[in-house]
C-alpha cells in the first residue's frame, strides 16, 4: 500500500511510501482519506493519543503528480483541488495531537499536509 497506517502504542503512524518522491495522485489521496478514516477509529476508541505523519524515502512529499491535471477543465480541476485540500482538513481536524515528521522536499500537497499537523519536525 501506498499509505500505511501503523500504531506503536497510542501512538498512531501514518506512512507516505511511494519514494523517492512520495507523489500523491488519485489513488493515494483515496487511500490517505481512508487511511485517516482509520485514524479517526483509533482516537475515537482511544488507542491513539498522538498521531505522525511521515515519510519512506529522501522526500517527505513533493506534491501532487501534475499529470492529475491532465484532460480536466475548470470545474472538474476545482474538484481535484478541493479533494486534495479535503484531505489536509481531515488531518487538521483530528482531536489529537499531530506531528509531521519532515526530510527533504515538501511541496504543495506535502506543504500542505505538513501546516495541517499541530507541529512539524525536520
Amino acid at each position: 500500500m501506498d499509505v500505511e497506517l501503523t500504531g506503536r502504542g497510542t501512538l498512531a503512524e501514518v506512512v507516505l511510501d511511494t519514494p523517492p518522491l512520495n507523489l500523491f495522485d488519485g489513488g493515494r489521496v483515496n487511500q490517505f482519506l481512508a487511511t485517516l478514516d482509520g485514524v479517526e477509529r483509533r482516537v475515537a476508541d482511544r488507542h491513539a493519543r498522538a498521531v505522525i505523519l511521515r515519510s519512506a524515502g529522501p522526500t517527505f512529499c513533493a506534491g501532487l503528480d501534475a499529470h492529475e491535471f491532465q484532460g480536466h477543465d475548470r470545474t472538474s480541476g476545482e474538484a481535484l483541488t478541493g479533494r486534495l485540500l479535503g484531505a489536509a482538513r481531515c488531518l487538521a481536524q483530528l482531536d489529537v495531537p499531530t506531528v509531521a515528521a519532515i526530510r527533504g522536499f515538501t511541496l504543495t500537497l506535502g506543504f500542505e499536509l505538513a501546516l495541517a499537523c499541530d507541529r512539524l519536525v525536520a
